[in-house]
């Protein structure tokens, strides 16, 4: 999640009669969590990283270059059947930022405060003790960007908030993420970025998941058919579990008048890119060009015989007469008479100059036999 202020994003709901403009003060681009051994395994480019620590991809280009870097490390370049494909890492990309969306105009919109509440919920239930354990860990892990920096320490940024937010809420947030990239089929060849195994054996983190379900289907629903929240994100996943262009489809026609027109734009563009992709890679593996199994023979006209090299080379076809290739085409041409080279010749569309005439002469001129004589006297 990317934190920046004053960000504007339409929001329309078709169970209202009108549009309205608001203040999402945390707007997010492109982004999921990368753990940060694999950070470091992969040689990430520390620019594609906001202040919450998840990977943001500003344009095509970025997906592209950590896709290659990603391939390379794997040993997977050069293999177009086995090659991690940049179309897939950028759609996941973009489900991910629009979840984020999601919830925050759950959030900031729909049902102010309910992540703290959320979180005092969890507290509530496992104790803050090992609620708090359980999300440092988390930061352990996928660091924001201050304690990957070591700016600040985990403690630190644990007590201290963000653009006006508790940091604590902001990773049990990142945390709800975190389980929608695992839960999510269509993530599976990227997993090994975002993989919760180990919090899932060494936390809580699992107990966590668990009560914010709980939790959440006791608050006020969401979207256009009334779902929990955490249905509303988990739906296009389980609709369409291993195609992430699906998934974006869905999300289009579901969801398209909660994430405005900026992000239906870029689904479209995803699209797009993902097709470019399959192109390239079906040529890669398919190749190009190549002889043709026929070789073509252009007729040469007016020939009276051909060489015994060309007729040898016809009866090699069989289907193909070598008599085809020989014909007489006589010279005919009309016989040139004196008025020839005087002719004008004169282009108009009739229909604009009969509108013409008809505001020339001020009455209405539809046929060729109301086009006044002193007309066609001047063209004559």
């Amino acid at each position: 999640m990317a934190l920046v202020s004053h960000r504007v994003l339409e929001i329309s709901f078709s169970k209202f009669s009108h549009s309205f403009t608001t203040c999402i003060t945390t707007v997010p681009q492109f982004e999921f969590h990368i753990h940060t051994d694999v950070r470091k395994k992969f040689e990430v480019n520390e620019e594609l990283f906001a202040s919450s620590g998840n990977a943001v991809f500003p344009n095509y280009r970025a997906v592209r270059e950590l896709t290659t870097k990603i391939n390379n490390a794997k040993g997977l370049a050069g293999d177009p059947e086995k090659e991690i494909r940049a179309g897939h890492l950028n759609a996941m990309g973009l489900i991910d930022e629009i979840n984020h969306v999601l919830v925050r105009v759950y959030e900031e919109l729909e049902n102010p405060g309910v992540i703290a509440r959320a979180y005092n919920h969890v507290v509530t239930i496992l104790g803050k003790e090992k609620t708090e354990a359980s999300l440092k860990e988390f930061l352990t892990s996928f660091p924001p960007q201050a304690v990957y920096n070591r700016q600040q320490n985990i403690d630190e940024y644990f007590e201290h908030s963000t653009e006006g937010r508790r940091n604590k809420e902001i990773a049990l947030e990142e945390m709800m993420m975190l389980f929608l990239e695992n839960f999510n089929p269509a993530f599976t060849p990227f997993k090994d970025m975002f993989d919760d195994s180990t919090l899932s054996h060494s936390t809580a983190y699992r107990k966590i998941i668990d009560e914010l379900e709980k939790f959440f289907v006791g608050e006020k629903p969401f979207g256009p058919d009334n779902e929990f929240l955490f249905d509303v994100l988990k739906r296009p996943a389980r609709v369409n579990p291993h195609s992430l262009e699906a998934q974006l489809g869905f999300i289009k026609e579901k969801y398209g008048l909660i994430i405005s027109q900026k992000f239906l734009d870029k689904i479209l563009g995803s699209f797009e890119f993902a097709k470019e992709e399959d192109k390239y890679l079906w040529q890669k593996k398919h190749g190009g060009g190549g002889k043709p199994e026929v070789e073509t023979f252009v007729p040469v006209y007016k020939r009276q015989h051909l060489t015994d090299e060309e007729r040898r080379s016809l009866e090699r076809l069989r289907k193909i007469r070598p008599e085809d290739y020989i014909y007489e085409e006589s010279e005919k041409f009309t016989q040139d008479i004196e008025w020839m080279p005087n002719v004008v010749l004169i282009a108009k569309n009739i229909y604009v100059w009969l509108d013409q005439l008809s505001k020339k002469y001020r009455r209405e001129i539809k046929r060729l036999d109301q086009i006044p004589d002193e007309e066609l006297d001047q063209l004559a």
